[in-house]
């Protein structure tokens, strides 16, 4: 019994080939070129990974099969969106602000307690 492969499954492939050479291109280049490149060798490796989770008509799959660089491809529209990333960031940022105030309260309020004995 032969097993077919999807085109989900191909997708998946094509992208983490693209991800191996582009790593391995990256790599040939030295560790200057690796600093150099690292956010996009970050964000395309989230991506590659991403892609599994990510729900795709059967029209997305092949158009983006279709692709010579699927990666690439959608790499370029990252860049063009990536403002959201900064909002992320700032969130993150605010969040851990305030987290840092309570935990500094808390133990400002349990080191008078202690004192206070």
């Amino acid at each position: 019994m032969q097993m077919s492969v999807s085109n989900y499954d191909l997708l998946q492939a094509k992208v983490d080939a693209e991800l191996a050479r582009y790593t391995e291109e990256l790599m040939s280049h030295g560790p200057q070129e690796v600093v150099d490149n690292a956010y996009e060798l970050v964000i395309k490796s989230e991506l590659a990974v991403r892609l599994e989770s990510t729900f795709l008509s059967k029209q997305q799959i092949r158009a983006l099969l279709d692709q010579e660089n699927p990666l690439a491809y959608i790499y370029e529209r990252w860049e063009n969106d990536h403002a959201a990333i900064g909002d992320l960031l700032c969130d993150t940022i605010y969040t851990a602000g305030n987290d840092a105030h309570r935990e500094r309260l808390t133990k400002n309020k349990q080191r008078r307690k202690e004192e206070a004995r």
